[in-house]
């Protein structure tokens, strides 16, 4: 769910719990969450959102202030990007009669190849390239996990989010923030992991957690990975 607050975008995920208050709080891997009671109603959530926005975007603030500054890619030939961990320098290629544009690994290079010499088509290409990736690698990783569950996730979508890395809803449905497969495997794990956990335990409870590091001992580990490199995974 989002609201809009003074031009700037708040997405959140709302949580619901046996308790009598709401709370808020932001998670390194989901954002910003929503904490509610079992029959709290959407609007009084909407408006309580609204009312914490200028603290929540100040925290927010905080938090990026944290991280080195994101610079922006030029898209210039030998320019590198993450890929799985790994840094790749791209190729860009100007084909007028090919049909649609074409990213692809070739001779341990991204070769980017448009039909025209923008920067938007650059762009473009390296984001639906970088989706289709991690779509294919978040279901292989999910499927090798399953074995550590008895629920299965009902939808498995792949999203643009600038503040959470993945979520699970309450009937089941699991998001991915499609930048992810810049990080290596084992980060791309916990988060797998981390959110089908949730299938089980729709908090942040000690049962998740002893649920997430039955799984995935070194979890923590992990996690730091994220929050020191995250500035690095752009296009």
């Amino acid at each position: 769910m989002k609201i809009e607050y003074n031009n700037e975008t708040i997405e959140f995920t709302i949580v619901y719990e046996e308790r009598e208050t709401v709370g808020i709080k932001i998670d390194d891997i989901e954002g910003i969450i929503v904490v509610v009671p079992k029959q709290a109603d959407e609007k009084v959530i909407i408006d309580i959102v609204k009312s914490k926005a200028p603290l929540i975007l100040q925290k927010l603030k905080e938090s990026t202030e944290t991280n080195p500054c994101i610079k922006e890619k030029k898209y210039e030939n030998g320019e590198l990007f993450l890929y799985l961990g790994d840094q790749y320098a791209i190729q860009i290629i100007i084909d007028e009669s090919i049909k649609k544009d074409i990213v692809k690994f070739k001779n341990g290079l991204i070769c980017i190849t448009v039909r025209k010499s923008e920067k938007e088509a650059y762009k473009n290409s390296m984001e639906k390239f970088y989706k289709k990736k991690c779509r294919k690698k978040i279901l292989e990783r999910i499927e090798y996990y399953q074995k550590y569950f008895k629920i299965k996730p009902k939808e498995i979508k792949i999203i643009e989010s600038k503040n959470k890395w993945g979520s699970c809803s309450s009937n089941r449905n699991i998001n991915f923030n499609w930048r992810l497969i810049m990080a290596p495997i084992e980060v791309i794990d916990y988060i797998v992991v981390h959110e089908m956990c949730h299938l089980m335990h729709m908090n942040h409870s000690k049962s998740f957690w002893t649920l997430v590091g039955k799984i995935i001992p070194d979890y923590k580990q992990r996690s730091e990975w994220l929050k020191y490199n995250n500035s690095r995974m752009n296009i």
